[in-house]
């Protein structure tokens, strides 16, 4: 009789183990990779001026979210078309009314801006758009869109006879810091131009009824025989234009204004200064000179 013959059952053998893991791995490398490829779009601008391609990035509140992979000249010698690679991430984002501009150091007679770009070079900005209908082809423009109507913080508007060195994009400025700026602006049929302005959500509040705003764009300097009066804002509204304005603290428990609410934008800070205009009628104006001369009462200036 033979004894009994024990069969062993046999499993995967230690030589597979490795071919497996690796073939795991490169299946899942090529799942991520196809659920993870950046969506290319074409935005078609009228300059690839401080544009590379390979380099220059799609930016969104600081953060990329593509880059340019391609550029070429379209068939009208117009414009140009950037093949670009946005982020799966952002696809949602690709809407029918979403806005792409170029940002580019820019340095003129009264505009400074981009100059962040000198380090880091040019880069593509995106304004989100509204829709629901998915578009891969956009029309880029050539400087930044304007801030929607109905984007939280205050929409007003300031009325005056010369812009001076205002433009779209000036800063508006209280106590020297930014808390908005310009949006634009157009002439009215009284020959007034009206100025588009927007307060930031965290300084609307500011802004009462009573409120001031002034041309903060230059130098006021006046005087004469008595004196030198020499007044000026920031550095950066002196080069770049700007609005300043001030609430008297009396005026402070107002209600905030509202939106669309009109100002008066005044030629400088002391046409903007609160108070009550008086006629004095005097015998002489000796040792009296404008702008210098204090009016005193009870030892206060008033």
């Amino acid at each position: 009789m033979k004894d009994a013959e024990i069969k062993r059952k046999r499993g995967i053998s230690p030589i597979w183990i490795l071919p497996l893991i690796a073939l795991s791995i490169g299946a899942w490398l090529l799942y991520k990779s196809i659920v993870e490829r950046p969506i290319d779009i074409i935005v078609h601008f009228h300059s690839a001026e401080g544009v590379t391609a390979g380099k220059t990035k799609v930016m969104f509140k600081g953060l990329p979210i593509g880059i340019v992979k391609k550029i070429t000249v379209d068939k009208d010698l117009d414009t140009v078309s950037m093949k670009i690679a946005i982020s799966k991430q952002a696809e949602k984002g690709l809407v029918e009314d979403v806005k792409f501009w170029i940002v580019r150091p820019e340095i003129a007679a009264g505009r400074v801006r981009g100059l962040e770009t000198l380090l880091t070079g040019s880069y593509i900005a995106v304004q989100p758009g509204k829709s629901k209908i998915p578009c891969r082809e956009f029309i880029g423009l050539d400087e930044p869109p304007p801030i929607p109507e109905d984007a939280p913080g205050l929409h007003i508007r300031l009325e005056t006879d010369a812009l001076n060195s205002l433009q779209k994009g000036s800063a508006i400025y209280y106590k020297d810091i930014k808390v908005g700026s310009i949006q634009g602006y157009e002439m009215e049929p009284n020959g007034r131009i009206l100025v588009e302005g927007y307060i930031e959500p965290d300084y609307a509040h500011l802004v009462k009824p009573g409120t001031r705003f002034w041309n903060a764009s230059g130098i006021t300097l006046k005087g004469g025989l008595n004196g030198i009066i020499f007044h000026m804002e920031s550095l950066s509204s002196l080069i770049n234009g700007g609005v300043s304005f001030y609430t008297p603290p009396e005026l402070m428990s107002q209600p905030p204004a509202t939106n669309g609410q009109i100002f008066k934008l005044y030629r400088d800070y002391e046409d903007a200064q609160y108070g009550v205009e008086i006629t004095l009628k005097l015998f002489d104006g000796e040792g009296v000179a404008e702008g210098l001369t204090k009016v005193i009462y009870h030892g206060i200036e008033v």
